[in-house]
């Protein structure tokens, strides 16, 4: 029987209340639901400070509290969760669990986990049409190759392009991904400008996943593809036979969730088990009332919906606005 790897669970969140229940649904589900996770390492890394009411509570379900320094002006979003890998020093682990704090654990991961690879899932959507992935991948000196996974929500075949909501990565090679990963991230941050037209600038909001994925591929990391079970999303509907069967452990559920913190329905009904499962472990341990899943009200669609509009338009206004100021420069 092959030896399961101890795992070191970590997380990076802003210090503000909508991140904070994010991580305590993170730090409880895995204690309460995640099987080996319950005696397992927690780490949480703040950025730039911690609310000392919220870092007592992270440290009440057995988890440390980690202030990190942001991430450089001009670094691309999602920059600050590099500082996970950071973890390498210590010694009390085999496997770090990297993930975003936007996931519920609804079982043990371990069985899920290799001990000696990095471990990706596919992203949900491939981002990019053809002349882009070769443009992009050119630009990062990368051969295509085979389109060998599978998008999510499609089941289409896509060029190897991982979400990095959840990464798992052995101890040993932490600190090198960490090297690859950051120069990925310098590269594309001084690209983007360089070649303004290269990719669309809604599309650069992935610039961690490309960084990720030109770490990965350039060569000299051992990876795998790992089971969607680690990284299964409930906020998108996905493409049955692409996860049919599947057991999720770790939810990814993004806004999907009412203001008790309940996940609503998730989008695939292969997820409806475990989403109930992290519910009423929830509802239990936070004593609100539970009587079991629902969808997300459709005016909450309107109202995010809505949001995205405004801030596009108001990044719309922004970029205009300096342009117009460069001009008059």
């Amino acid at each position: 029987m092959r030896k399961r790897p101890r795992l070191l669970l970590s997380c990076t969140c802003e210090d503000r209340a909508d991140f904070h229940a994010r991580v305590e649904m993170l730090l409880g589900s895995a204690r309460r639901l995640g099987g080996s996770l319950a005696s397992s390492p927690l780490v949480v890394n703040v950025v730039g400070g911690a609310d000392p009411a919220f870092a007592a509570r992270v440290q009440a379900l057995g988890a440390e509290v980690r202030v990190v320094a942001r991430a450089p002006a001009g670094a691309p979003p999602h920059a600050n969760k590099l500082c996970m890998l950071s973890l390498h020093d210590r010694d009390d682990f085999d496997v770090l669990l990297a993930v975003d704090c936007d996931v519920a654990i609804a079982r043990d991961p371990a069985p899920l986990i290799g001990a000696g690879t990095i471990g990706v899932v596919p992203a949900d959507t491939d981002p990019l049409g053809e002349s882009q992935w070769h443009a992009l991948l050119a630009a990062l000196r990368i051969e295509p190759g085979p389109r060998r996974v599978h998008a999510t929500t499609t089941g289409r075949p896509m060029y190897p392009y991982f979400n990095s909501g959840v990464v798992t990565v052995p101890r040993a090679l932490c600190a090198e991904l960490l090297a690859r990963w950051t120069d990925a991230l310098h590269e594309l941050t001084e690209l983007w400008p360089r070649e303004p037209r290269l990719i669309p600038r809604s599309k650069r909001f992935f610039t961690d996943q490309y960084a990720l994925m030109a770490a990965l591929r350039r060569g000299g990391l051992p990876w795998a593809v790992a089971s969607r079970e680690l990284n299964f999303p409930t906020h998108v509907p996905l493409h049955g036979p692409t996860v049919a069967g599947l057991k999720p452990a770790l939810l990814h559920y993004h806004s999907e969730f009412d203001e008790h913190g309940l996940l609503f329905r998730p989008r695939c009904a292969v997820a409806e088990t475990a989403a109930d499962l992290v519910n009423c472990s929830h509802s239990q341990a936070a004593g609100i009332p539970y009587r079991g899943l629902r969808s997300r009200p459709l005016h909450s669609h309107a109202h995010l919906a809505a949001a995205r509009l405004g801030e596009r338009g108001r990044s719309a206004k922004r970029r205009l606005r300096g342009t117009i100021g460069a001009r008059g420069a």
